[in-house]
């Protein structure tokens, strides 16, 4: 008699919504649900970019795309994004690159787990290695991948320096050799963690606490965000739309350009004074 062994896998699915995703959160039941990807511009906190994405992968898997569209909408408007806010759910090493690349300051705190300093193993920035408390290094020894695809570099100690040490037995009691692994992108890290712990970033914190917060927590009280009558993402995207543009719609309502309109007036009445004098140069002034 020949023994047979399966693997079930259990999901959470929904024949009537498939696209309907189970996440999970901190404190809270797990549910099928949509993810809503939301910014805000910082200046007079309006609904910038909506949209509706599935519920089950990462904050930080979504930031590459959601930069690229916002970006294309506010140059298609000839205006620039220079400073990005948000939560640590969007820290990772190749979004942090990305805006470093693009010239944009991100300030995105770092993850609780991510430490920028090993204890008793300084970092030899120049020759790419670390040096453990006796002396020995761990040069780099090349590159790995975790299972969800992020790209690792890995040190290792020579296995004849762990042997003959004697602080192995603490240090590394159950390997060959010590080994270190950090990812490839800790230069960008480094940046990212010095931000978040200076004056300014600290600022940047509260900053986006008053402000995105505040509107993502709006839409889900008073707008309908709470629960997606609807089928399907595309339904999900249409919904999360029209809470966005009706919150919109009643912040500009609200808005009163008092300052602009009396700096306007100040500079029609030099106008006017300069057109009286003669000849004159005629500026044009943005305010935002």
């Amino acid at each position: 008699m020949k023994r047979r062994s399966c693997l079930v896998t259990l999901a959470h699915y929904s024949p009537h919504d498939p696209d309907a995703r189970i996440s999970v959160k901190p404190g809270k039941a797990r549910k099928l649900n949509y993810h809503c990807s939301l910014a805000v511009d910082a200046a007079q906190g309006v609904i910038s970019h909506v949209r509706a994405d599935f519920a089950d992968g990462r904050d930080s898997q979504h930031l590459p795309s959601l930069v690229m569209q916002v970006q294309g909408r506010l140059k298609e408007n000839a205006l620039l994004m220079q400073e990005l806010l948000a939560d640590a759910g969007y820290s990772n090493g190749s979004n942090y690159h990305m805006r470093e690349q693009q010239g944009i300051t991100g300030w995105i705190p770092v993850f609780g787990k991510y430490k920028p300093e090993i204890e008793g193993f300084p970092y030899d920035n120049r020759r790419d290695r670390y040096m453990c408390p006796m002396g020995k290094p761990l040069p780099f020894m090349g590159f790995d991948r975790t299972a969800d695809g992020r790209l690792l570099k890995n040190y290792w100690a020579a296995p004849a320096d762990c042997r003959q040490c004697a602080c192995k037995p603490t240090c590394a009691p159950k390997a060959r050799c010590r080994k270190i692994t950090r990812t490839a992108y800790d230069e960008q890290y480094q940046r990212a963690y010095a931000r978040q712990n200076s004056r300014r970033g600290k600022r940047m914190k509260k900053l986006r606490q008053s402000t995105v917060e505040p509107v993502f927590g709006s839409l889900v009280q008073h707008y309908g965000l709470r629960k997606i009558n609807v089928l399907g993402k595309s339904g999900a995207h249409k919904v999360m739309l029209m809470a966005a543009i009706a919150f919109n719609l009643k912040k500009y309502m609200k808005f009163k350009p008092t300052k602009s309109v009396i700096m306007v007036t100040a500079l029609e009445k030099e106008r006017q004074q300069e057109f009286r004098r003669g000849p004159f140069v005629f500026s044009l002034l943005f305010f935002s």
